[in-house]
């Protein structure tokens, strides 16, 4: 999980909004549950999108909490 949390930070550090959404699936899809810091991570990640793309890009990243949180 801490490999997961690393690279979901890190892109979203960079930029690569897609990449960590992306990352956060594959985790939820690979049977790891997300922790507090998992959803620090991926809410940095949907707090740094651009104001053009913000609504679509949150409700991603919420439904895909909403997801895991479920799952536990």
């Amino acid at each position: 999980l801490v490999s997961w949390n690393t690279l979901i930070s890190s892109y979203a550090k960079e930029g690569l909004l897609n990449k960590a959404v992306n990352c956060f699936q594959r985790m939820c899809n690979q049977d790891f549950t997300p922790d507090s810091i998992t959803f620090v991570c991926i809410m940095q990640a949907c707090g740094s999108m651009g104001s053009a793309d913000r609504h679509w890009r949150r409700t991603i990243c919420l439904s895909q909490e909403a997801k895991a949180i479920e799952e536990q």
